[in-house]
């Protein structure tokens, strides 16, 4: 795809905006803001009512309390306060509905919070991104705070709000390591307070929920992700990281990370709704492989002789232990260990928890980002076909769901609302043979509630999907190749009217295009590509609360570490041929209306000499003409999108008419149409060439600044 060409002007002052929210980011006075509770106390009024979708937890809280207070519970003094993370033990994004702990206690069924519960008070973290879902959900006994680091402010409002001398508690098991310490730092760091923070011996939110209640743990037996897919056989892997370790000087390495042991063994599971791994840990030393799991899952002849679980006895197979017995094995075997690799926190990976951390006897830690992060992001040959592969079946499929979708709303004589929307969509994609499952929450949002950042449709907040309205479809899916991600937004009238619409769709794309077709030196920061898919949307004054982008796995992590287009991370990680990640821009309105459009973009060579990068988009589905207004399109903006959109019709349409799919066909094609390029647009754009470098010039600034 072609290089667009950005005014240098518009880049100017893009990043003097750049760097106001920088001063901004620096120098803010509060670690989280209170959020003003939506419809709280409730009000007793005709034709008010709460959120359909709250849903009310004191008597849960209460029963908690009880337990803090209760000795044979804590299995020591009272507990003051009591913390309640979102993780499960290994750290997941998505955790099964047995660990969803924070979503049983709080009411909240998003995947980024932290609560704090206390004598007499019950205290909500969450970000930007997730603070309209948890207004909407939490019970009006929740305060509600919005901060960047949930870890940072829960830690400053425990040392304002506990007395001296007061316990702060948690399970260490669903705790990472670092966040811990953090903990403990803010804690430390008010010495007259005398503040303690202790583990539990029992995590209480378990003690209070009961069994008939809870979701059963999944059972499913694990599978082989073949070497077709893989490209590397497992053992082979294992020799790669038993390399690194030897570099590092440590004798063993402890895996939690379910999607760390699932690339390492070549292994996927169902133990998770949305990731497909295997529950379990992993310990690797120079001449033996633990894995702590639940046997039963293991039992298929297939999988012991992938493994070589009958018995090993050699290096280079693995020896498979009950999933609890992995706490008395660690004291053990670590005896004869002087190092071992514990994984730290590193942008979507958050490391080993506090219980591992103890685990181990003091002095023989080296805690460090696990070294099977970048292994894992970086693809092979094989893993590259794959991740094509599956993102043109799924286009196929997103193209026969919205032909689908419009025919129903043409020819129904009832309503089709969200959820209906979402079955179907989730249907076409299970239905397929390559496909394994869903990859994260199908997000369908029509009308005000396209305005939530992460809308996920439930039966008290589904909408009818109305014609002159938004429409957002945010779904993805793993195949046996790779995973996918894509986010869209529609409007159903052949004819629309809305200006701002119009505006407002029309630069997204335009920074979308303008982070798809950039070309950049290797050394340069994820971070720092951040502010090119911005550029649009901050030349109004608005922008969005998440970032451009994020790594995406193959058959493996929606979030994959080490990719963080985010400016607020800071991240000084670079990119990779054969690196891939989900880029992804919007626009929200709370109660209005909102816009998100994402695709999966290849990192690849644009100059093999000199090391530059650029990307290749991986996604093929079309944007919607409609609300393109091409006349705000840059040149080589409209000479990408006819790229683009030509390449859809080679690697998609063609498929589909092959395969006679012709509502698909026919919703395509007429989709890619070519924008007609005028006199204008056909001189030849030599600026671009000094518009390039400018970038990249502003860039090396802000490279050093930050590094100051």
């Amino acid at each position: 795809m072609r290089n667009v060409r950005i005014s240098d002007n518009m880049l100017l002052r893009s990043f003097l905006v750049f760097w106001l929210f920088v001063v901004l980011l620096v120098n803010g006075q509060t670690i989280s803001q209170e959020i003003t509770r939506k419809l709280c106390p409730p009000m007793n009024m005709k034709g008010v009512t709460p959120p359909q979708n709250r849903i009310d937890t004191l008597e849960r809280i209460q029963r908690l309390r009880e337990a803090m207070a209760n000795t044979s519970h804590t299995k020591a003094p009272v507990v003051d306060a009591f913390m309640i993370t979102r993780y499960d033990e290994h750290m997941n994004d998505f955790p099964a509905d047995f660990d969803k702990r924070l979503e049983f206690i709080s009411g909240y069924s998003g995947n980024y919070g932290l609560a704090i519960v206390t004598k007499n008070k019950s205290a909500f973290w969450t970000d930007e991104l997730h603070h309209f879902q948890a207004n909407n959900e939490l019970s009006c006994n929740w305060t509600l705070y919005r901060t960047d680091n949930l870890v940072a402010a829960a830690a400053e409002w425990v040392v304002q709000e506990l007395g001296i001398s007061m316990r702060l508690a948690t399970d260490p098991k669903l705790i990472p390591n670092s966040e811990w310490e953090i903990i403990q730092r803010a804690i430390s760091s008010v010495p007259s307070k005398s503040l303690i923070f202790v583990p539990t011996a029992l995590n209480l939110v378990d003690v209070i929920w009961p069994e008939n209640e809870r979701p059963a743990t999944p059972v499913m037996p694990v599978f082989i992700w073949d070497k077709a897919f893989a490209g590397k056989e497992w053992r082979d892997k294992l020799t790669s990281l038993r390399n690194v370790m030897k570099n590092y000087e440590v004798e063993a390495m402890l895996i939690t990370a379910l999607s760390e042991i699932a690339w390492l063994l070549n292994i996927r599971g169902f133990d998770l709704q949305y990731g497909p791994y295997l529950k379990a840990y992993c310990v690797v030393t120079k001449d033996q492989v633990h894995l702590y799991t639940d046997q039963q899952k293991l039992q298929a002849q297939v999988i012991k002789d992938h493994l070589g679980l009958d018995a090993c006895s050699s290096a280079n197979c693995v020896r498979a232990h009950d999933y609890d017995s992995l706490w008395n094995d660690l004291r053990k075997l670590s005896q004869n260990w002087r190092k071992v690799l514990l994984p730290s926190m590193s942008h979507f990976s958050p490391g080993v928890s506090r219980a591992i951390y103890l685990g181990i006897s003091p002095g023989k830690h080296k805690v460090m980002p696990s070294p099977l992060i970048n292994m894992i992001a970086e693809k092979n040959e094989d893993e590259k076909k794959g991740m094509r592969s599956a993102h043109q079946r799924d286009a196929m499929i997103f193209c026969n769901l919205m032909a689908r979708i419009e025919d129903e709303l043409q020819r129904s004589s009832e309503s089709i609302d969200e959820l209906r929307v979402v079955n179907i969509t989730n249907e076409l994609r299970l239905a397929d043979a390559s496909s394994r499952s869903i990859s994260y929450p199908t997000s369908v949002a029509s009308g005000p509630n396209t305005g939530m950042p992460l809308y996920v449709p439930n039966n008290f907040t589904n909408l009818i999907i109305e014609r002159n309205k938004l429409l957002i479809i945010d779904a993805g899916a793993h195949y046996w190749g790779g995973t996918t991600a894509l986010a869209r937004t529609f409007i159903m009238d052949p004819k629309v009217t809305n200006e701002q619409y119009i505006e407002l769709y029309t630069r997204l794309l335009m920074g979308l295009i303008n982070l798809a077709s950039f070309t950049f030196p290797p050394h340069l920061y994820t971070s720092q590509l951040d502010i090119i898919a911005r550029i649009p949307l901050w030349e109004i004054g608005v922008d969005f609360p998440h970032g451009s982008g994020h790594g995406i796995g193959a058959f493996m992590n929606f979030y994959e570490s080490p990719i963080d287009l985010n400016y607020k991370s800071a991240s000084n990680d670079t990119l990779k041929d054969g690196y891939f990640l989900l880029a992804e821009v919007g626009y929200y309105q709370e109660d209005d209306f909102g816009m998100k459009l994402s695709m999966v973009l290849e990192v690849v060579y644009q100059n093999h000499s000199s090391g530059y990068l650029t990307f290749e988009p991986v996604t093929l589905v079309p944007f919607e003409p409609k609300l393109i207004n091409v006349t705000m399109l840059s040149t080589q903006q409209k000479i990408w999108l006819n790229e683009y959109n030509n390449k859809i019709k080679t690697n998609v349409v063609e498929m589909l008419k092959k395969q006679n799919f012709n509502n698909g066909y026919n919703w395509a094609s007429d989709r890619t149409d070519p924008i007609p390029l005028g006199e204008e647009d056909n001189k030849d754009a030599g600026e671009m060439i000094k518009s390039k470098y400018f970038v990249i010039v502003v860039f090396f600034i802000l490279q050093l600044v930050l590094n100051y």
